[in-house]
């Protein structure tokens, strides 16, 4: 082998192993993860949907290899590693996902889920859900975030000023009610993502099903469902009660 080949097999070699590195720490820096500052993006709402196994072991946007186990997830405009906390609208369950891909691409759609985060609120079944994006809180990681009936999830935040539930003094209160369910558990995942709108939401029993509602001043009563209203709960009950 002449020494013109060996230094050219060296070049060869060097290169290969610098591009080696660089996609190691391209992969590498992607696969971290980004807790963004309260307020880093506005809430969403809309639609989302869900990716499986055609995309599964093909490439992201970031370079990392698409695992649709990972709680991982699709977003047109947030930087890769950032991480989002996904509530479906439906019935309140939540997880955290990060971003480390583009899309979706159809109009109407603001996320795009992989497929077990898409299991883990439900999406699997309908495809499709209303939901609602966010910053994650502090101190999250990517993931689906335990609820227990009437319970509160500690991964929130507030995009609103918290309204105080009505002393039990109060002559006259004003009940929202957001939902009714059969599952509990729906009905305290619904409390805990009312929760991250500002406000204390109750579970109520009667019978078989359990309805989740506010109860505020009749002075905070517009107020608390513009903040409803905002974080995607529709055919809000609104009653004046005297007590």
């Amino acid at each position: 082998m002449t020494r013109t080949r060996v230094v050219l097999l060296k070049i060869c070699t060097l290169v290969n192993l610098i591009a080696i590195l660089a996609a190691h720490a391209m992969t590498s820096l992607g696969a971290q993860s980004i807790i963004p500052e309260p307020g880093a993006f506005k809430p969403e709402t809309g639609i989302a949907s869900w990716y499986g196994d055609k995309f599964h072991g093909r490439k992201t946007a970031n370079g990392e290899v698409y695992d649709m186990l990972a709680m991982t997830a699709a977003h047109k405009t947030l930087p890769f590693g950032t991480l989002v906390l996904v509530t479906n609208l439906t019935d309140g369950r939540q997880v955290v996902v990060r971003i480390n891909d583009r899309g979706p691409f159809i109009e109407g759609r603001i996320i795009d889920l992989s497929k077990a985060a898409a299991v883990h609120i439900g999406l699997d079944r309908t495809g499709i859900a209303q939901v609602r994006i966010m910053p994650a809180p502090m101190g999250s990681t990517a993931g689906p975030i335990p609820l227990g009936y009437g319970g509160e999830s500690e991964l929130r935040i507030s995009t609103g000023p918290a309204i105080s539930m009505p002393p039990a003094t109060a002559a006259l209160v004003v009940r929202i009610q957001v939902g009714s369910y059969k599952d509990p558990q729906h009905a305290g995942n619904a409390v805990a993502s009312i929760a991250a709108s500002g406000l204390k939401a109750v579970v109520e029993t009667a019978g078989t099903f359990h309805r989740v509602a506010v109860y505020v001043l009749p002075e905070d009563k517009d107020k608390a469902v513009s903040l409803l209203v905002k974080a995607g709960w529709k055919d809000l009950l609104v009653k004046e009660i005297r007590r």
